[in-house]
């Protein structure tokens, strides 16, 4: 049973090496305290999360064990140390939850009541009997376990026998330890660890204390309650103000322009490019159909030409759609966000998918070249490098904002490269835990990144052997303010001087988050980047008596999708007319030329 035991816990540590192998840890301490449990402990979702607060702390634990660990497995050197080491913190991580399980049991267990319920003695004495072997094999870990546990005969206390072998575990993690800090030493094991803010424009190295020379940024943190307008932001709401009064008469025109902008886009992409390529591609097919050794090619063609058509009758299904768009009385109009949305997916999935065929294709000419004509060979080999261009381009250009929102920005590992101020440092000298506080890595914005990166070196050949990468994404996860500005579509519920359903108005909104989503905010980064909301207070400029005086209106906002849609009921203080409105954060069409 001992043996089995053993054998058990062995493998438990060692499957905890094998599967982490973390070099190093990162745990989020907020600034609200949220990270601890009721013990005191780090709560799992701030242990080497992807996500964390935009002004938290990182804490930063080295993981001796598993860099020596790393080292001597390349080396093709024994691990028993590292091991070993292990399985005594996993025991030593259990030692408190243990021992209060078997102090509970002993002052349970009343024998005088053992006639009267003997079935419930006997649960009471087995689950007492398997916590107390759980506590003795701690000794097969290491044959000294048991002779330093009987030395600690002074221990008193209805617990004394089974502390004394996690008090000797504590002595034997200690000496092993050491062994493993002087194998270190020997080895000359030495280290680089550096971190990055990423932005979408630049890399910018972050100063360490202690593991570099880097020069520190400007502490900055990010304003968690945002009331007060940016000087942007009242740049933007006095522009919105002018755009609303020229356009105040248009009701909803503006929103059918924007309409009308997504079917040219789908159109300039489905028929100029597209389409000439397949009729192409029908024409070239004819030349080769009697030429038995090309017949590879001639299927793959008119497989591609055919998916071409299939994409352009799905770009004419999403332009009637649109073309059909009404919007009496505000319906379908939250509708037309998703449905872009909607538009940029597909075509993102759609064209990687011809691009891939195309690709395909390329390399089958370039393989029968031989067997074609020099004339219908760079024909072809034409068509699908501009295929490829152009899908390449458009991926390039629209996809990026969608992947990144999905699954986040994929990391260029190979461009986080050590500048020279980076040090490299013995392992044994080094800080084995310490804090980065993200305010003192300078101006961050939501979405912006973290990068991580630790390297062990080996001395001989100062080759890196092991290198660990960790992003972590900023957003504001806690509770927090934010201040919106933009152009609503008002509705009064009394007949006033407009002369459409709807006016526009430039609205400032003042919005309450994070109070009930942290875990979403924690865990998601499509819940950050396009999915949250939010609630809070609504102020608007309409002009419901067309004097050409801003009157100002007052109420309740609700937002949803990272406030894309947005409605509530407001009061016009000025007039006495109550009404309720919606607005849009419309992304404009992203696939067409408007963005080139």
């Amino acid at each position: 049973m001992k043996k089995i035991l053993f054998l058990l816990l062995l493998t438990i540590g060692t499957q905890y090496m094998v599967k982490a192998q973390d070099l190093f840890k990162v745990t989020e301490k907020d600034q609200d305290g949220n990270w601890l449990d009721a013990n005191g402990n780090a709560k799992t979702d701030y242990i080497n999360n992807r996500i964390a607060d935009i002004n938290s702390v990182l804490m930063i634990d080295i993981e001796t064990e598993n860099i020596v660990s790393s080292y001597a497995n390349n080396k093709g050197l024994p691990q028993e140390i590292a091991t070993k080491i292990t399985a005594l913190k996993n025991v030593l991580k259990t030692e408190k939850d243990v021992l209060e399980k078997i102090d509970n049991l002993i002052n349970r267990i009343d024998y005088s009541s053992y006639s009267k319920n003997p079935e419930a003695i006997h649960k009471q004495l087995k689950d007492l009997q398997i916590l107390a072997e759980l506590v003795d094999n701690i000794s097969l870990i290491d044959k000294d376990i048991d002779n330093i546990a009987d030395s600690f005969y002074d221990q008193t206390g209805t617990d004394g026998m089974f502390s004394r072998s996690y008090m000797a575990a504590a002595v034997v993690l200690k000496r092993e330890q050491a062994k493993l800090f002087d194998y270190a030493k020997e080895e000359g094991v030495s280290i680089k660890f550096g971190a990055w803010l990423i932005t979408k424009r630049e890399k910018i190295p972050l100063h360490i204390d202690g593991f570099d020379n880097i020069a520190p940024q400007q502490q900055y943190e990010v304003e968690r309650w945002a009331i007060s307008l940016t000087p942007e932001q009242k740049q933007e709401l006095a522009d919105l103000q002018k755009y609303s009064k020229e356009n105040r008469d248009k009701g909803l025109d503006l929103i059918n322009q924007m309409t009308d902008m997504q079917i040219k886009a789908i159109k300039d992409l489905a028929w100029t490019e597209y389409t000439g390529i397949a009729d192409q591609i029908k024409l070239e097919i004819k030349k080769l159909e009697s030429d038995p050794s090309v017949e590879d090619i001639v299927q793959k063609a008119k497989t591609l030409a055919s998916d071409i058509e299939t994409f352009k009758k799905d770009a004419e299904r999403r332009i009637a759609y649109y073309k059909n768009l009404k919007f009496q009385k505000g319906e379908n109009i939250t509708d037309l966000v998703s449905k872009i949305t909607s538009d940029i997916t597909y075509f993102s999935t759609t064209l990687e998918t011809l691009k891939k065929k195309a690709s395909d294709l390329k390399s089958s000419i370039n393989r029968t070249a031989i067997n074609l004509s020099p004339n219908i060979t760079n024909t072809f080999s034409a068509i699908v490098a501009n295929f490829t261009t152009k899908i390449d381009a458009i991926n390039n250009l629209n996809n990026t904002t969608i992947k990144d929102i999905i699954e986040g920005r994929k990391l260029d590992a190979a461009a986080l490269e050590f500048s020279d101020a980076v040090l490299k440092l013995s392992l044994t000298e080094i800080k084995k835990n310490f804090e980065f506080d993200l305010t003192n890595a300078g101006y961050r914005e939501e979405g912006n990144r973290v990068a991580l990166k630790f390297s062990v070196y080996d001395k001989s050949s100062n080759l890196e052997i092991k290198t660990q990468i960790r992003e972590i994404y900023l957003f504001k996860v806690l509770t927090h303010v934010i201040s919106t500005v933009g152009i609503v579509f008002a509705d009064p519920f009394t007949p006033t001087a407009i002369q459409t359903q709807f006016q526009m108005a430039p609205y400032y909104n003042l919005l309450f988050k994070g109070w009930i989503d942290k875990k979403k905010r924690r865990k998601s980064i499509t819940y950050n980047k396009l999915l949250d909301w939010g609630i809070g207070l609504h102020v608007s400029a309409p002009d419901f008596d067309k004097d050409d005086v801003p009157e100002l209106g007052a109420g309740i906002v609700i937002t949803a999708l990272h406030d894309y849609v947005q409605s509530g009921i407001a009061y016009n203080i000025f007039t006495g007319d109550p009404y309720w409105f919606f607005g849009l954060r419309i992304p404009m069409p992203s696939f067409g030329s408007n963005n080139q």
